[in-house]
């Protein structure tokens, strides 16, 4: 049942159209909701407002309202649930509980990174999806969970974090023991990094070269998280690879804070699948970033060390503190820069 040599349709990608319209699913389609990366956090990450937490809810509330309207199978997220391993308080995890509560089907998470202590598996029941999972409807979906049946003509199996390097064998959606349905859609979800060559792989994790002639993934779909910026290849094998990108922008330090989250919804059709990105609501930039302190800071930043530079070593013997003060405060930079940069330059003085 797992023979690659089953014809299968082409997949198909759908056009992104802004949101796709609120029509129910009665025939019940097979389908699934794909959610990258989540963050929720009741601290908010490096220069993000104080909203942060209500503003990653108030997304999960349209994954859960999106997933009831069109009667999808199941949401299945992409790991890093949460952006935090300890100290998460209960309230956060009822939170998140009571923003998926519209959608009433399985919510299957893949555990991330952040998700587990010292990326061991083990540690899952102590941690917050572990609790989630202890309530009704939300399950783990790792290599040990084996095959998660979304309908007769869909399944899915995960993948979760592991330490780099990722073992290849690792990234398979074969279990000993579990067949799928013949010319049933094979989901493999994956919390690691994928590229489509070698030539784009990044210099600072480590990524899986899906045109390595050796990685076969089994799988006729596979989706991952952990990478926070969208991309969209496929293997030599015609193998889509898909990940929407992060639903939370994260920090500022990330690559493209401006990017508007999405998530993508996959539907068997005709017994292919078939793919729809779907627009998440959410704050622009300057609303949900705190780019003006971001900016004061990053210049204040330069400034200082650019003093401690310039006047550090045998040079800092020719000035005193409040010679360097007033150059500090003689400088184009800002009142609030200037600051700040005193504050730094005094720390090491």
């Amino acid at each position: 049942s797992l023979d690659p040599h089953v014809p299968r349709p082409a997949p198909t990608f759908v056009q992104e159209a802004q949101p796709v319209p609120a029509t129910p699913n009665p025939s019940g389609t097979p389908s699934l909701l794909w959610v990258g990366d989540v963050h929720v956090s009741d601290t908010p990450p490096g220069y993000r407002t104080d909203t942060y937490c209500e503003d990653i809810l108030d997304k999960l509330r349209f994954v859960a309202q999106h997933a009831a309207t069109h009667n999808v199978g199941a949401v299945v997220f992409a790991g890093d649930l949460f952006h935090r391993k300890g100290g998460v308080a209960s309230a956060l995890v009822a939170g998140v509980h009571d923003a998926m509560a519209e959608y009433t089907g399985p919510k299957l998470i893949i555990p991330g990174n952040h998700d587990m202590v010292d990326n061991v598996p083990e540690s899952i029941p102590g941690q917050p999806i572990g609790l989630l999972a202890r309530m009704p409807g939300w399950h783990i979906l790792d290599y040990a969970a084996g095959h998660f049946q979304v309908a007769p003509t869909l399944i899915v199996a995960g993948v979760g974090y592991h330490r780099e390097p990722m073992p290849r064998e690792n990234i398979t959606f074969n279990r000993p023991g579990a067949t799928a349905p013949t010319g049933a859609v094979r989901v493999l979800g994956v919390h690691y990094g994928f590229v489509a060559s070698a030539d784009v792989a990044s210099p600072y994790y480590d990524s899986i070269d899906v045109s390595d002639p050796a990685f076969d993934p089994g799988c006729d779909v596979l989706f991952y998280g952990h990478i926070h910026e969208p991309s969209v290849f496929s293997t030599p094998g015609g193998i889509p690879v898909i990940n929407p990108g992060a639903l939370s922008r994260g920090s500022i330090n990330e690559a493209v804070p401006t990017r508007a989250p999405k998530v993508v919804m996959l539907t068997v059709v005709n017994g292919g699948p078939t793919f729809t990105p779907i627009p998440v609501p959410h704050k622009p930039a300057e609303e949900a970033f705190r780019l003006g302190d971001h900016a004061v800071e990053k210049a204040a930043e330069r400034l200082s060390d650019g003093f401690v530079d310039a006047f550090g070593g045998a040079h800092v013997e020719a000035l005193t503190l409040s010679e360097v003060g007033g150059l500090i405060t003689s400088s184009p930079a800002s009142h609030q820069a200037q600051a700040i940069a005193t504050e730094a330059v005094e720390a090491v003085w």
